[in-house]
């Protein structure tokens, strides 16, 4: 329990560390005297950093024994740039904080994926997967209210900061304390030697995450152009203080909808194991564009209940084929050992990409298409950013089912590969804590002999003499054939045997050619 309290908590934790940069802005203007020049930059920097971190932190949680001390590690540098932005006098001391918590961010990601991966069985982790997205949102909501609400009683910007790295500090210690407490078992899964090029190649070829990572990248399009349904919002006619509301009704809405959908989505697996979470994420993606075109008709209108409750509608099924299908998909199409790096990789194609197609396109085709303005309030511009954005989302929603269109091809087979892969690496994990002495249970044909079987296996000279005396012609006597067997199959017994107890029935696994991690060599030795 102590080890899923951290898992979710880095998500509150990370949040109050990371999205406090919009809460700060005006404060960091007139204490710092920072133009809006010089807090983009220090916004860009982070996010830069953050999708470099994405990349590297995948590749580490490959090699890692150790997880969560590398959450912890991570949690302590975050309490460190947090403790810098503090004592920021100026810009370049803001923008080195800002960096440091950029490059320590993109750790949660993989890390949270590999563990929900670990810890929860497939039909579950769409319920996981739920929580940590839900996690995710109420951090942010968390970081902005809680801070504004600390800086408002302390009349400084700084003294609430030290209190959020001293609460961060504090996560990472508790961190640290739980990790100790991790079996060498639980230390060692899924651990790979290989490089982390042949691991992106590795999942570059399977062709389920080619899509899933395609989902993904038009799921984080979708987040990234619903930034502007407040602006569009305001421009619909409705103040500040209703628009706000209005927005916190689809935020309300995408917290309910993330654990209902993990809910349902695990449901949907359990009665059809191949396919259930891809239809639900089809049904899912479908629903959100008829809830979608009733914003977009009803907003204009300016009745706040219908406007309100399509805002909820909209919200409680904007994540349920990104909760439903695209996470648990991707742990199960690849093998547990290329989690972390499938994971890096979809998430530096959803924070780069999509950050320069979502919010950005919505903007360039509002200015330059359809006419949008900007500066006042007209019924112009609110056509013109409804256009917009209304049709990039349609777009993103028409992408997203041909994308589950084809798992319905690739995913059987992805899936079969992966789960197969998975079993010979936990058989090799279980034989390398297994004593030599019952380590392996190899049928007789597979067997390398020992090296005096070896030599009395060799062709031999010797004489054949007649009781006469006569000695005939020496000749070699022809070896044995040895029965040829398959060499991509091995029989392991991972449980050993003894005299008193006998080996239950051993498995017969397949040795993957594509998978990247080298078979130690004394799997085939013979005690």
């Amino acid at each position: 329990m102590s080890r899923w309290v951290v898992l979710y908590g880095s998500f509150l934790v990370l949040a109050a560390n990371l999205k406090d940069m919009p809460v700060l802005y005006g404060e960091l203007e007139a204490s710092l005297h920072l133009d809006s020049t010089q807090l983009g930059i220090a916004t860009g920097v982070q996010g830069l950093c953050h999708v470099i971190a994405v990349c590297f932190f995948g590749y580490l949680t490959s090699k890692a024994s150790s997880r969560l001390v590398l959450l912890a590690a991570c949690a302590a540098a975050w309490a460190t740039g947090t403790l810098l932005n503090s004592f920021a006098r100026g810009a370049l001391m803001l923008v080195l904080s800002r960096a440091v918590l950029g490059l320590s961010s993109g750790v949660v990601g993989p890390v949270s994926q590999c563990l929900v991966a670990e810890w929860t069985q497939p039909a579950d982790r769409a319920q996981a997967f739920g929580v940590v997205v839900a996690a995710d949102a109420v951090g942010q909501g968390l970081a902005a209210a809680g801070l504004a609400w600390m800086i408002s009683m302390a009349g400084s910007w700084r003294l609430p900061l030290v209190a959020v790295a001293a609460l961060t500090a504090a996560f990472s210690a508790g961190a640290w304390a739980v990790a100790a407490q991790e079996s060498p078992g639980q230390k060692q899964q899924h651990v790979t030697r290989a490089p982390f090029s042949r691991q992106v190649a590795a999942v570059f070829h399977t062709p389920s995450m080619l899509a899933i990572i395609l989902q993904g990248f038009f799921a984080s399009t979708t987040l990234q152009a619903n930034a502007f349904l407040c602006l569009w919002l305001q421009h619909c006619g409705y103040g500040a203080f209703e628009s706000a509301w209005l927005y916190s009704s689809v935020t309300m809405g995408n917290l309910l909808g993330c654990l209902l959908a993990g809910n349902l989505s695990d449901r949907f697996a359990v009665r059809w194991k191949l396919y259930g979470r891809i239809v639900f994420g089809q049904c899912g993606e479908a629903a959100r564009v008829p809830a979608l075109c009733s914003l977009l008709w009803a907003g204009p209108r300016g009745a706040v209940p219908l406007t309100m409750l399509c805002c909820f509608a909209y919200g409680l099924l904007q994540n349920w084929n990104y909760v439903g299908a695209v996470k648990p998909l991707c742990t199960e199409a690849i093998p547990p050992h290329l989690i972390g790096t499938a994971i890096a990789i979809a998430a530096t194609v959803d924070g780069a990409f999509a950050a320069a197609a979502g919010g950005p396109l919505v903007g360039y085709a509002a200015q330059h298409i359809f006419g949008y303005t900007g500066g006042a309030i007209t019924e112009q511009n609110c056509m013109a950013l409804q256009a917009a954005m209304g049709g990039l989302l349609v777009v993103t929603s028409t992408c997203t089912l041909c994308c589950c269109t084809v798992l319905y091809w690739t995913f059987p087979h992805d899936r079969h590969n992966a789960l197969v892969s998975g079993t010979l690496q936990q058989a090799l994990l279980e034989s390398a804590l297994t004593p030599p002495s019952t380590l392996l249970h190899m049928p007789a044909e597979l067997q390398v002999p020992a090296a005096h079987d070896m030599c009395a296996s060799q062709p031999v000279m010797h004489d054949v003499s007649s009781p006469g005396g006569s000695t005939a012609a020496s000749t070699p006597e022809r070896p044995a054939k040895r029965q040829v067997v398959a060499p991509l199959y091995i029989s392991v017994d991972v449980a050993g045997a003894t005299p008193e107890k006998p080996s239950p029935p051993s498995r017969r696994l397949r040795l993957h050619r594509s998978d990247p991690t080298p078979i130690p060599s004394k799997l085939f030795c013979h005690a």
